[in-house]
């Protein structure tokens, strides 16, 4: 039984390695304390943005 072969898709997990360089940067490379400060502050930032974009979608203009 031979399985079908596709290609690819090389943008997988682009957006999660993104945060990840962020909360790495931020936090500080050797410093695991400051990393898992960062990523709870980075994770504030993106959920407050996603937010407001909801909030703009669904107002209803007078």
């Amino acid at each position: 039984m031979e399985t079908g072969r596709t290609a690819g898709d090389r943008t997988i997990g682009l957006e999660v390695l993104a945060f990840v360089f962020m909360v790495v940067i931020i936090g500080g490379l050797g410093s695991i304390k400051e990393s898992l400060e960062s990523a709870f502050v980075v994770g504030q930032v993106v959920s407050t943005e996603s937010d407001r974009k909801v909030q703009r979608t669904f107002t209803i203009y007078n």
